[in-house]
C-alpha cells in the first residue's frame, strides 16, 4: 500500500509541476503580448502623426490656420462639385493666406508646394499609346479571310 501511495503522491507532484510551469507559459506569454500591442499602437500613434504632419503640410498657409480653420478649409474641398470649384476655392485660400500673411510679418511662397504625387496639373506622362502589333513572333494568322503564312 505504501508503494501505491508513493507512486499516487509522485504522479500527483509530477501534475502539478507541469500545472504551475504550464500556467507560468501563459502568464510568461503576456507580457511579451502587452509589449507587443504597445509597440503596434506607438506604430500606429506615429502614422497618424505623419499623416497629419503631410495633410498640414498641403494645405497652403497650414502654419497661420488654427486646426479648426485647416479641417473647414480640407471640408469645403472636399464638399465642391467639380475641379473649378475646388481651383476657385483654392485661389480664394491663397489670396488669404498672403493677406493674413502680410498682416503677420510672415512670407509665404508665392505658389502653393506641389500638391503631392498623381494630383499635379497633368502634364505629366500618360498611360502610354496604347494597343499596338505587340512583341511577339508569331504570323498573326487569325479567323481573318486570308490564307495566312
Amino acid at each position: 500500500m505504501d508503494d501505491r501511495n508513493t507512486g499516487s503522491s509522485r504522479r500527483l507532484g509530477w501534475l502539478v509541476l507541469a500545472g504551475t510551469l504550464l500556467g507560468s507559459g501563459a502568464t510568461l506569454a503576456q507580457p511579451a503580448e502587452q509589449a507587443s500591442e504597445r509597440a503596434q499602437e506607438r506604430a500606429q500613434t506615429e502614422a497618424r502623426e505623419r499623416v497629419e504632419e503631410r495633410a498640414q503640410e498641403q494645405v497652403y498657409g497650414w502654419q497661420l490656420m488654427n486646426a479648426q480653420e485647416r479641417e473647414a478649409y480640407r471640408a469645403r474641398m472636399r464638399n465642391a462639385a467639380t475641379a473649378e470649384e475646388r481651383a476657385r476655392i483654392r485661389a480664394e485660400h491663397h489670396v488669404k493666406m498672403q493677406e493674413r500673411a502680410r498682416a503677420q510679418g510672415v512670407t509665404l511662397p508665392d505658389m502653393p508646394m506641389h500638391r503631392g504625387p498623381g494630383k499635379g496639373d497633368g502634364k505629366g506622362m500618360g498611360p502610354g499609346a496604347g494597343a499596338g502589333k505587340g512583341m511577339g513572333s508569331g504570323s498573326g494568322a487569325g479567323k481573318g479571310k486570308g490564307p495566312g503564312r
